[in-house]
This record gives structure tokens, sequence and C-alpha cells, in this order.
């Protein structure tokens, strides 16, 4: 009979009948794991003692064991059934033949001791929890997402292939490139996927639109600088978008199933805050345009991009609303103008339902606000809010915008924090930079991309030292503008000089020229149409300092006229100062020019 001792017997199983191998591995299954134990090894002795290959390795690992087991008792020994006998983790064997097939009388005894000692090592792992491996972990939800996916999409060939693609890419990506995921995480995406695509009924969404979510969110956690604004002014939640699908796409993928499926999601601070409600727009949280689309091309935003930066947005706001009542403020994003029109449309609004009779579209610039109005802090906490983790120092910026917030002052600061995320698995991480600064002002076509004009957010998703130090640069606005490959990178200099606006710059050129005693009536007008341009002075304002400007440089240019023959660069500044004047005055109404010019009159009597 099979030897159940484990003392290495080398009792072979050809006189056993088949009845009797079943009986004898049958009740050593039922029994203590090191029986169990003892009865595979048994097993795996005598099928390589019958001709077939040594076998080494994990016994987990090894079907071709199970299937012999199969053949020669009957009993199937699969991974379900070890689990079942109570066997939690693998046994490790190394079978190893000599070269004549056969072993003499001292070797036999060498090989037995071997074998006793071999037991006691693999029965003393007995004792250990099993600990799953990475496999282990994730395959359950991929094949049950692989094989739900295959019936969704299974009269649609093309779309299946490339669902399936996207997945072997999101698994390629989470393994082997930084930050690498967990399995946990990657187990758990599949299956917030997998909710999107199993979910009933036709309210909040339809189930071809899930099926559209289910496919999009599955691109995305495999490529997240895919991820994009449109024409909205967004860039502050794409950004946080992009970054947690890079890190925690679990996260991101369960606040999208949260709204197609309930039509709200509940956010998941670390505790003791609680968590905020937030309910998108009805139309917000359908498709329109083109965002259907799958994959999502050029700079437009995929249709489950938009419900997450709606969600997202209104995160901040509800935390908001919630800690100053009775406002009740709410982004929304409906269907943009058509193009052509005079006056674009990009159909985001910020609203005020303080009054729910009275709803109002709240203003600026002539026109709906455009875009959710995020501050820097606020893309730290919408993170926190939805990961329940704290993602303090995951923004930089050269201001101070509070301790979640890493300010930089210089470029070696710059390079020393970034070199920093780096080492600590930090990146992607989000940098506060103006569409009016190279590179971005050509990556925008001149200022034509969606949120172009002024401050923007930007994900360095890569730091690489050198001479000189560069970064990959992921911008929301379409692949045209991101910096990820290794002939876009961007310069830490560059990206430094970057996080400044332009009329920061002038304001410093203006102070380094008044340092020298020296007055440039160009660079003042230039500062007056920025800061007017910025909202940060009315018109009335504006024509008063305009007229100020004028007069003192008029009234220098006479004085230096007094004392002799200007200088070739007096002569030049008086030359841009009238060249600056003119083209400010032109820009007024005919009686927003006679107004400056009464009062230029006015400073000069």
């Amino acid at each position: 009979m099979l030897d159940h001792s484990g003392n290495g017997s080398d009792a072979g199983l050809e006189a056993v009948p088949s009845s009797d191998r079943q009986s004898g591995v049958a009740d050593t299954i039922s029994q203590t794991y090191k029986e169990a134990a003892r009865a595979a090894r048994q097993l795996v002795k005598y099928y390589k003692d019958g001709g077939s290959t040594g076998i080494s390795g994990v016994f987990g690992k090894a079907p071709e064991i199970f299937e012999s087991t199969k053949a020669g008792t009957g009993i199937v020994l699969d991974g379900k059934a070890l689990k079942e006998a109570g066997i939690g983790q693998p046994f490790t064997f190394d079978i190893v033949k000599d070269q004549g097939g056969k072993q003499g009388q001292g070797e036999q005894n060498d090989q037995g001791e071997k074998k006793q000692e071999a037991t006691a090592t693999e029965d003393s792992r007995l004792d250990k929890p099993h600990q799953p491996t990475r496999d282990e972990i994730i395959d359950p939800e991929r094949y049950r997402l692989d094989e739900i996916a295959g019936q969704k999409l299974k009269d649609d060939p093309r779309a299946l292939a490339k669902f399936k693609e996207d997945m072997e890419a999101f698994a390629i990506r989470a393994q082997e490139f930084e930050p690498k995921l967990p399995p946990e995480e990657v187990a758990k995406t599949y299956k917030e996927i997998a909710r999107l695509i199993e979910a009933k009924g036709d309210s909040p969404t339809c189930e071809p639109e899930r099926i559209i979510l289910a496919q999009q969110t599955m691109h995305l956690a495999a490529f997240p600088t895919e991820v994009n604004q449109g024409d909205h002014g967004t860039c502050n939640v794409a950004t946080v978008e992009s970054r947690l699908y890079t890190r925690n796409p679990s996260a991101v993928v369960h606040l999208v199933a949260e709204v197609a499926i309930k039509g709200e999601y509940t956010t998941n601070p670390p505790p003791p805050d609680r968590g905020v409600t937030v309910k998108p727009n009805e139309e917000a949280i359908h498709p329109f345009g083109d965002s259907a689309n799958q994959p999502p091309y050029g700079s437009n935003p995929a249709y489950a991009s938009r419900i997450f930066q709606v969600t997202a947005a209104n995160i901040a706001w509800e935390r908001s609303n919630v800690n100053h009542p009775p406002q009740h403020i709410r982004y929304e994003q409906r269907e943009p103008s058509a193009p052509g029109v005079r006056v674009p449309d990009s159909g985001d609004r910020l609203v005020d339902y303080s009054d729910p009779n009275n709803p109002k579209v709240l203003m600026g610039d002539g026109g709906p606000k455009h875009g959710p109005d995020i501050s820097n802090r606020e893309i730290v906490a919408i993170g926190t809010e939805i990961t329940g983790q704290p993602q303090d120092g995951c923004v930089i910026s050269r201001f101070n915008d509070g301790g979640c917030v890493q300010q930089v002052s210089s470029e070696q600061e710059l390079n020393d924090t970034l070199a920093a995320a780096k080492r600590a698995g930090q990146l992607p991480i989000t940098i506060f930079v103006h569409t009016g600064k190279a590179p971005l002002f050509a990556d925008s076509d001149g200022g034509k991309a969606g949120g172009s004009g002024g401050w923007h957010v930007v994900n360095v998703t890569d730091y690489q030292d050198g001479t000189p130090p560069k970064v990959r640069m992921d911008n929301s606005w379409g692949a045209e503008a991101d910096h990820v490959t290794d002939d876009r990178m961007v310069t830490v200099s560059s990206l430094y000089r970057a996080m400044s606006s332009p009329y920061e710059d002038l304001k410093q050129v203006q102070k380094d020229f008044e340092a020298n005693g020296k007055h440039d009536t160009e660079i003042e007008i230039q500062l007056l149409q920025m800061e007017k341009n910025d909202g940060d002075i009315t018109g009335a304002q504006y024509e008063r300092r305009l007229a100020q400007a004028i007069a003192v440089s008029d009234r220098l240019w006479q004085e230096t006229a007094k004392n002799g023959k200007p200088t070739a660069e007096l002569q030049d500044e008086r030359r841009r100062a009238l060249a600056a004047i003119w083209e400010a005055m032109r820009e007024l109404s005919p009686k927003e020019r006679q107004r400056v010019r009464e009062q230029v009159k006015q400073q000069l009597a």
C-alpha cells in the first residue's frame, strides 16, 4: 500500500490495486495537513520512478502532477481539492534522478535521510498561513471580467479585441512600470469595471452607456496620460483623474460606476471627516458630442472622464457648501455651443442653487464662468476625498498655497523636489504653470486650447537626472500637447520658468529698471493691460492709471529734452512708450479715450 508514514519508503504503486489506491489517497486527503502532504509526495515519487521527467518547483504550479494523480487514482487532486483538504501552502519538491536511473544502497540511504529532512522542512511550512501569489489575487477578477466582457461584446469582435488588449496593457503597466500597482489594486479595478458591465436597468444610465464607460475606464487605466479636458476649464480635476488612474485606478472606476449606477457618489475622506454626497447634473452623466468614441481621440474628453471631472469638481464645491451655508453652488457641464458661433460656449456652468426657485449662473469676463474654479489646495483635497488617503504634497507651486501644496522658490529647489518625489515613488506630481509661457503657449496653439490663457496644471510623470535634468510632462490638452516621449522631454529649467506668469516676469523687469533709476513706460502699460485682462482692475481704474502712466512718460521726456540731446537708450524708450500708448488708446472706445486725454491734461497742468 501507499506509505503514509512519510518515511521516504521507495515502495511503488504498481502492485497496489486501483481501488485500494483510490481509497488510500482519498483517506489521506481527508486527514491532517501533513498526511495529505506525504501522500502527495509519494505520488510524485511514483510518477518519477515510472519514467516521467523529474519535477522541480511548486506543487501548486505543476498541473501535470494533478493530471497524473487523476489518471492513477481517479481522484482530481487540483488546486481546489488541495485547499478543501486544508493544504493552504503549496509544497516544494526537488526530485533529481541519477544518470543511470538507479542508485546504490549508500546513495539510497543518503537520499532517505535527505527525504526525511525535506519532509520535516515541508511539514513545518504547513503551520504557516498561505500567502497568495499575485496571480492568485488578480486572476479571479481578471477571468470574471474577461468572461462577462466576452458575453456583452460578443457581437462586436473588434470592440472585444480592443477591450482584451486594454486589459493586457493594464496588467503589464501595473506590474512592469512605475509606480507598480499591488495585486489587490489591480483586482479591485477589474471588479469595478465588471460592476459597470453587469449593472441592470436604464436609469440613471442605460446598458449601452455603461458598456462604453467600462471600455473607456479599462483603456484609461491602461493609458492614464490619455485623460483630456477638451474645451472645458477642467485641467485641475483632469490632473487628479490622470494621477489617480496611474496610482489608484480602482478609486476612479468606483466613482464612475457609482454615478453611472446610482446617479451619485459619496466621498471617502480619512477620519474624522465625513463623506459628502455629490450628484452631477443630468446632462453630464450622458454622452454628448464625440465623448462616446472608444478609444477617445484628439483632445476630446472621454465620456468616462466627463463623469469623473464633473463629479470631482463638485466634491470641492459640496465641501465648500457644507462649510458655508446657505451657499449651494454646483459645477455643471452642458452641451457646448455648435462650432462657428460668434461667442463660443464650452457648456461649463457654475450655478448657485441657494434659492432653488431662482438658480443663478455665476458670471465672469462677460459670460458664464469657464471652469469649476478649483484651487491648488482643493486639487489635493479632492484626491484625498476619493482615495481615503492623504495626498499632501501632490501639487507643486511657486506660491504659498498652504501646507498641503509644496512651494518652491528656485530652479534648484524644484529639481530637488522632483528628484525626491521620484525616489519616494510619489510620481506623477502636479505642477502649477502659466499657459503664456513656453512650452505651453505653443502647445495651446497660441492660446486656443481649452482652459488656456492663464494659469494651468500639468502632471510630471517622470524625472531624469542629467545635464540638464529633464521631466516627462502630461498635459490634458491632448497627445500633441504631451511631453512624455524621449524627444519631447522638458528641462527642469523650462518648467520652472513656466511656473511664473508673464505678468510676474514683467514685474520683475520693472523692479530691476527702478532699482537702477530707470523708467520704462512700455512695461508699465503692458502690466496695466494684463491686470485689466485678468479682472484685477476695473474700467475706471484702468483709465485713471493709464492716464497717469502717459502723463509721467510725457513729463520725463520733457525734462530729458531740457538737458540736451537724449541718449540713444532714452530715445528708444520714448519710441517704445509712444507705440504702447497708441496701442492702449486704440483699444478704448471713443468716450474712454476722451476721458483718458482729459485726465492726462489735468495731471500735466
